[in-house]
């Protein structure tokens, strides 16, 4: 038994025109996690696998991006404003969905896409 948590994304949900390559790698692997919960269930190997879609979280990545576009704290408000809650996510947000489906309290969810975007996907 055990649990796999693959980290996606809200883009490969919300499609994003610039980044074509991306967006078919996250929607590959949403694919692959509800493939693999699939046949490990029919196997019955015990092993559930699910995957967390991150919407915008502050990262040195992302921050690097913003640094590029020659407005910082413009693109930071812009990204902000794509969140119907308001605000960029943490990485702890991402961490505790992650341990919440590792552990036994997620027990019975197995091929789900966990959307852990502050609404960027609605």
């Amino acid at each position: 038994g055990g649990a796999i948590v693959n980290v996606g994304s809200a883009a490969g949900v919300r499609v994003v025109g610039e980044m074509p390559a991306y967006v078919a790698s996250k929607a590959g692997l949403h694919a692959l996690t509800r493939s693999v919960a699939l046949y490990c269930g029919r196997k019955g190997l015990g092993v559930r696998c699910n995957a967390v879609l991150p919407g915008s979280v502050e990262t040195p990545m992302v921050e690097r991006l913003r640094t590029g576009t020659g407005d910082a704290a413009a693109a930071r408000a812009r990204a902000a404003s794509l969140h119907p809650i308001g605000f960029v996510g943490a990485t702890e947000d991402i961490a505790d969905a992650v341990a919440w489906l590792s552990g036994p309290q997620a027990r019975f969810v197995t091929g789900a896409l966990i959307s852990v975007d502050g609404g960027l996907t609605l």
